[in-house]
């Protein structure tokens, strides 16, 4: 069992007493439900009665999903399964007028399907889009939470969604539409809204670790650029030094420039604050730092010269 199928079954343990509110869970459940005519119908050109087709991996969904149509729609569909890949899948065929009408009107342009009795009632909905058409990523890993609706569906849906916090974004997969969130804090949104607290607390624990791992990242990485920023800058003063004993030039230096230059040389891995440290007296960084650009401008000035003695012979 995958993260997402357990977030699932914990669900289920907690089904709503009100009969309004199971209602809802239903109807929640059925959103991203198949609908197409009976094909008897089509035959006998009747005005086609339309079916109703819910599929679902988890054998506890569609066991939940035909108590309540039998509770709730009087409808007793036989629980089939199916199989593809890797997976079995659950399904329960139907047909019920109240049900026919309350898909078309999340397809509807007009009217108002989400007319929900009680303030609990868009919790269950919601609450049982998530079981019906839902899939969540292991917060740990990533954070992606997706609905797939048919198309005719999905504007209603999004409306809805967005009334517990921001927009979820819309994809096209295959036949059906995606409506998902990337967002942390709109996840947690969403689950803090079916009241699903636990699992509120779980994501926003690991966005916060995630920050902090990123916080840390950032300080090393600085830290890192910084000392290959000091090695790369050490090891060109040492070669400037070196280039300026090659040449005799050291002992034409000033006192200050040859002190520091021999100092460079012997400790080519201290950092600059070590450095003006070890100067008699100590002297200060950006003190230090004067002294070596000097001491590397004379050094390849040297090297300029001797190029172009070089060229000027050839």
């Amino acid at each position: 069992m995958n993260y997402c199928e357990d977030i699932k079954e914990k669900m289920l343990l907690a089904e709503p007493k009100k009969i309004c509110c199971s209602k809802s869970l239903i109807c929640g459940m059925l959103a991203g439900a198949e609908m197409m005519p009976s094909a008897s119908d089509v035959k006998t050109k009747k005005d086609p009665e339309q079916v109703i087709t819910f599929r679902t991996e988890q054998k506890s969904i569609a066991e939940l999903a035909q108590r309540l149509l039998h509770l709730r729609f009087g409808r007793e569909p036989e629980l089939l399964e199916g199989s593809r890949p890797g997976h079995k899948i659950y399904l329960l065929s139907f047909s019920s007028k109240p049900l026919e009408t309350y898909l078309l009107g999340l397809e509807a342009e007009a009217g108002d399907p989400f007319a929900f009795r009680c303030p609990e009632c868009k919790a269950a909905f919601l609450r049982g889009l998530f079981l019906g058409a839902g899939s969540l990523t292991d917060p740990s890993v990533s954070f992606h939470l997706e609905f797939r609706v048919p198309p005719e569906r999905a504007d209603r849906l999004v409306s809805l969604l967005e009334g517990t916090g921001e927009k979820p974004r819309v994809c096209t997969r295959r036949d059906k539409v995606g409506i998902y969130y990337k967002k942390s804090a709109s996840i947690g949104d969403f689950f803090s809204e079916i009241g699903e607290n636990s699992l509120y607390f779980e994501i926003l624990n690991h966005q916060i670790e995630r920050q902090i791992r990123a916080s840390e990242n950032r300080a090393t990485n600085c830290v890192m650029r910084n000392i290959e920023k000091t090695v790369s800058a050490s090891l060109v003063q040492v070669a400037a030094v070196k280039e300026l004993f090659y040449t005799g030039e050291i002992e034409r230096l000033p006192q200050e420039l040859r002190e520091t230059a021999l100092l460079r040389l012997e400790y080519d891995n201290d950092s600059l604050s070590v450095l003006a440290g070890r100067h008699v007296p100590p002297i200060t960084k950006s003190g230090l730092t004067h002294r070596l650009r000097r001491i590397v401008e004379i050094a390849d000035g040297l090297k300029a010269a001797a190029e172009a003695e070089k060229q000027a012979k050839a």
